[in-house]
């Protein structure tokens, strides 16, 4: 839908292209395939990922894990997210 636009902005610039879609759908997999494994076995598992640039994808990658993940009364929660304190939006990102 993006790559659709008629002009060049900064929506469009941000889009990933097919490459990185296809790297993306991989990741995700992958992290999926660890989280079902920590829950399969009743393990927490935390993912702490201190890259600034990309923090916001991380932590909505995070976020759908914990969605799935952490439904389970009896388990409890499994997949956990960290926060770096140090950082100016910290606060904003933790509420």
């Amino acid at each position: 839908m993006v790559k659709e636009c008629k002009e060049h902005g900064p929506l469009y610039d941000a889009a990933l292209d097919e490459e990185e879609l296809e790297l993306m759908k991989s990741m995700l997999h992958r992290v999926d395939m660890v989280c079902q494994k920590a829950y399969n076995l009743g393990v927490k598992i935390m993912i702490d990922a201190e890259w600034t640039a990309i923090q916001p994808a991380i932590d909505n990658v995070v976020v759908h894990m914990m969605r799935k993940y952490n439904r389970d009364t009896e388990k409890g929660p499994i997949v956990f997210n960290t926060f770096q304190t140090y950082l100016k939006d910290a606060r904003f990102r933790v509420n």
